[in-house]
């Protein structure tokens, strides 16, 4: 009776000490799927952030060259001549040689230099064939908002060079009398190189830029074609809804808010523009209504660190689970050899 009772004792200690190794098992797995989720969240968002802040700087860049030549005094005072009308053709053709040796040059995105009267018109520009010359822009957002500051267009088909590209413009002055703008029309090779940098992206992970109307504006890794989507796939997932909602909240200026908003963001799991599940997040391009994406497929961020710890996971039971039938099954010849010696004396 008292061996049965020591036995049953036995196994009740073991069944527990695997029952408590069995939920420790289970909490270092369950604990260290979100450690690993949380992991692959932060660094998504240091990418994402990491890229919004190069393409900052890059825009940002962009305007400083555009406000250096608005600055530039053969611009503004061939401005002043043009408004006299005297020899109107002959200072058009040399202003718009000076901006094809002098300005385009500068700056290897840029391929078209136009200057804009006060009315918006082009009265120069530097394409030998002349290009644009007497077009009216007085409409057109590069004028509207360039007059006041320098200014950054949204990205557009240019049907004159059969091209995606976008505009930079900035208001001339002298004295504080406004003479006209400068528009900058630029290729979108870098911008695309340094969006499209997969480094420390795996092999499914993206990033890439949509517009205000949910377009791409950069090429997407997935897509075929000479755009590769851009302006013709839309982008409406619960990432792009959750960025347009913080710029609906703070504006496109408010760089710490919009930064914090990226951050505590919810739905980072969701279908993506392919229909694929995906891990994602969010930035904001300062100053733009455009949010980055940044992107990778649930299987490679989540789904293959998971079946590893599940894997070690199973390993550590398997083990612990064999070393606890190792106790017991010693414990119980030990506990038969006692009783084998008591019986003896």
């Amino acid at each position: 009776m008292k061996k049965m009772k020591l036995k049953t004792a036995l196994f009740l200690v073991v069944a527990l000490a695997w029952l408590i190794g069995a939920s420790g098992v289970l909490y270092f797995y369950l604990s260290l799927g979100e450690v690993l989720t949380e992991k692959s969240i932060d660094h998504l968002l240091t990418a994402a952030e990491s890229r919004a802040d190069h393409i900052n700087t890059f825009l940002d860049g962009k305007k400083n060259i555009a406000a250096e030549f608005s600055s530039d005094s053969f611009i503004r005072e061939s401005l002043v001549l043009l408004k006299n009308e005297e020899n109107y053709a002959q200072i058009s053709d040399n202003l718009s040689l000076y901006l094809l040796l002098n300005k385009i040059v500068i700056d290897k995105d840029a391929y078209q230099v136009h200057v804009l009267d006060t009315r918006g018109t082009v009265v120069a520009g530097s394409d030998i064939n002349g290009k644009g010359l007497g077009k009216n822009s007085l409409k057109s957002e590069s004028f509207v908002n360039g007059k006041i500051k320098p200014f950054i267009s949204g990205i557009f088909y240019d049907e004159e060079f059969n091209r995606n590209a976008y505009a930079v413009s900035a208001p001339i002055r002298s004295g504080g009398a406004f003479l006209g703008v400068i528009v900058i029309k630029m290729d979108l090779e870098t911008l695309f190189r340094i969006t499209t940098d997969r480094t420390g992206l795996g092999k499914t992970g993206e990033i890439y830029i949509i517009n205000e109307e949910n377009y791409l504006l950069t090429p997407s890794r997935f897509l075929r074609g000479e755009n590769k989507g851009i302006l013709t796939q839309v982008v409406d997932t619960e990432n792009s809804k959750k960025c347009f909602e913080g710029i609906g909240r703070y504006g496109a200026f408010d760089d710490e808010e919009l930064a914090e908003h990226s951050k505590t963001s919810e739905e980072v799991i969701f279908e993506d523009y392919r229909g694929e599940d995906v891990l994602g997040v969010h930035s904001h391009i300062i100053s733009q209504p455009w949010c980055l994406i940044a992107e990778i497929d649930k299987s490679e961020a989540l789904s293959a660190p998971r079946k590893k710890l599940l894997i070690v996971s199973l390993f550590i039971l398997f083990a612990m689970s064999f070393l606890y039938i190792l106790l017991a099954h010693f414990s119980r010849k030990l506990l038969d050899k006692e009783e084998k010696s008591w019986g003896k004396r």
